[in-house]
């Protein structure tokens, strides 16, 4: 058994240089297994996730690494290359804040077998600027896969959406969820979409991925293909003025709907607002079973309200796709 290791700081490379490797070895057919810390194996994802996801002191954190790290390692028993994406030395890195932290970690170091110790560690170094503009694009990609949101709409050169666009919706967008996040796609035109790419656009609705919604826009219903329309909810919306608010909205709302508590409607439009989650499930729970239909049309329209007039504005369109994902999906 040989084991290497990478290590490096975030941005480094390291991930990058990881995946070319394994293609690389993966192409000549030469035997390797890569894992990675904390982690590696199903029930270790576990684990990992309660570290990612916690606010635990120093020391239940080192704990909690060398608990996976160990019971990864008794169960690596391939005698082909293993490949570290990070091992002990991240743990010292990262959790030696003090002298007892730092000989704790070491002690434990001790207790991992000689064969399991690596016999090469790359260890990737990276200046500050480069680290800065590697962070940035990070981020700007993040913001994308946080909120799972993406806009179909025709290609500069061209008027209508292409099927390749539907395509590469398909392979790109749709069937790469690795964080398993809710996804919602909207389509401000649905009439934008050329015979090819409506089919294509069948293909997709008449078997939509888990956690994955539709929301297609139109302002004429009449064009649009009966087959698209059997397989979607019809929701009707009002055109709004650039000095309407919320508030308006709120009071048209109980306006139409006089058999519900005025209340109950204020207070859920009151947590767009607030941009408490929170508090809009919580008030969803006060609608009766025969009203819950009215929850989705003032999330529809809010979300129309709010794509015409903050449509820059992150913050608001995560919680709104968030939200819109995570609430459909629960009803």
């Amino acid at each position: 058994m040989k084991i290497i290791s990478f290590e490096g700081f975030e941005y480094s490379g390291k991930s990058t240089q990881i995946k070319l490797l394994k293609a690389y070895l993966k192409k000549n057919k030469i035997k390797s297994t890569f894992t990675r810390e904390p982690g590696g194996f199903k029930q270790l994802e576990k684990i990992r996730k309660i570290i990612l996801d916690s606010n635990f002191d120093n020391l239940t954190l080192i704990l909690f690494f060398f608990a996976s790290r160990f019971a990864l390692l008794s169960q690596l028993k391939s005698n082909d290359l293993i490949f570290f994406d990070r091992f002990f030395d991240s743990t010292f890195a990262y959790q030696k804040y003090t002298a007892k932290d730092k000989n704790l970690i070491l002690n434990l170091i001790n207790q991992i077998d000689k064969k399991f110790i690596p016999k090469v560690t790359f260890y990737f170094k990276i200046n500050k600027n480069t680290l800065t503009q590697r962070k940035n694009i990070f981020y700007e990609k993040q913001y994308e896969i946080d909120t799972c949101f993406f806009e179909l709409k025709p290609e500069t050169t061209n008027k209508f959406i292409s099927i390749d666009q539907i395509r590469k919706l398909k392979k790109e967008f749709l069937h790469t969820n690795v964080l398993n996040l809710s996804k919602v796609i909207l389509i401000k035109e649905i009439n934008d979409l050329n015979n090819n790419s409506i089919n294509g656009l069948l293909k997709l609705i008449e078997e939509i991925p888990q956690k994955t919604f539709f929301i297609f826009c139109t302002t004429n219903l009449l064009k649009i293909p009966k087959t698209v329309l059997s397989r979607s909810r019809i929701l009707r919306l009002n055109d709004y003025l650039e000095n309407d608010k919320l508030e308006d909205l709120a009071h048209n709302i109980i306006h139409q709907n006089q058999n519900i508590s005025e209340d109950v409607i204020q207070n859920l439009v009151d947590s767009f607002i607030s941009l408490n989650r929170i508090d809009f499930f919580e008030h969803v729970k006060l609608f009766t079973k025969d009203q819950i239909d009215i929850c989705s049309v003032i999330f529809l329209k809010v979300l129309n309200f709010n794509l015409k007039k903050f449509i820059d504005n992150r913050k608001l369109y995560k919680y709104l796709c968030d939200l819109h994902s995570g609430y459909l999906y629960d009803v």
